[in-house]
């Protein structure tokens, strides 16, 4: 009921192509991946947390919990606090806000140290009373801790990784997945703007890239696409090359 609503948080986008930075402006996506596919995930499936910009809380709300705790990661012992009184946050669709994607590596650096601090903060304080509260259900639980765990380890990352590329390839087949070689694809992150990053994880398949279609790949794509062809390697990555003229 609208009793239960705690906050509602508005929807954020990149800062493109008012980007500080080259950096910002080529790796701003994430901002869009985080907010049009985990975001609305974890609003169907798990935990909706309050991002501490871009959203409203309700003063009685406020109240109760008690404001913003005095931890590195304000935001979300707010948040998961609030859930053990029994509040619910929302996810405002048709509200936008902007945010700036760290304009240099050190600033991205330094944003995901503080992250991992706050992780460990959390996990250590306030991980236990919220897993035990009655007021959350399991799968909140479960979708919170995990993305807490994983902002300090790799591990569940890497549970993800072999779940799929070894348990679903194995269970589904060559069916499984798109492309001309088969098997399931993974994007990876972009490495110096000119190359793909490449990993290779399973069943062969192809190079996927965000800035332009599979189908029409820029040179160092197909000459990787060549490669991955005639191996038995998944490859995955992002390209910043223009593609080919047709």
């Amino acid at each position: 009921t609208d009793d239960l609503i705690g906050f509602v948080q508005a929807v954020q986008r990149p800062l493109r192509p008012t980007a500080p930075s080259r950096f910002s402006g080529d790796l701003g996506i994430e901002v869009s991946i985080y907010w049009k596919s985990i975001v609305p995930a974890s609003e169907r499936f798990g935990f909706v947390m309050f991002h501490g910009h871009g959203g409203i809380i309700r003063t009685d709300v406020w109240r109760n919990v008690g404001g913003f705790p005095a931890v590195v990661a304000e935001d979300l012992a707010f948040s998961t606090r609030a859930r053990q009184y029994g509040y619910v946050g929302v996810i405002a669709d048709d509200v936008v806000c902007y945010e700036e994607f760290p304009p240099s590596y050190e600033a991205f650096s330094r944003r995901h140290a503080k992250y991992a601090r706050g992780a460990c903060e959390h996990l250590q304080h306030e991980m236990w009373p919220f897993l035990c509260s009655r007021n959350v259900r399991w799968f909140e639980k479960a979708d919170r801790f995990l993305a807490t765990l994983s902002m300090v380890s790799a591990f569940p990352v890497l549970l993800f990784i072999l779940d799929y590329v070894l348990l679903l390839s194995g269970v589904f087949g060559p069916a499984f997945g798109t492309g001309p070689f088969h098997g399931p694809t993974l994007l990876l992150s972009t490495n110096n703007h000119t190359n793909p990053t490449l990993l290779a994880l399973g069943p062969a398949s192809y190079v996927y890239d965000v800035r332009h279609s599979p189908d029409a790949p820029c040179s160092r794509c197909v000459s990787t696409l060549e490669a991955a062809a005639s191996s038995s390697w998944l490859f995955g990555g992002l390209c910043g090359n223009p593609p080919i003229s047709s």
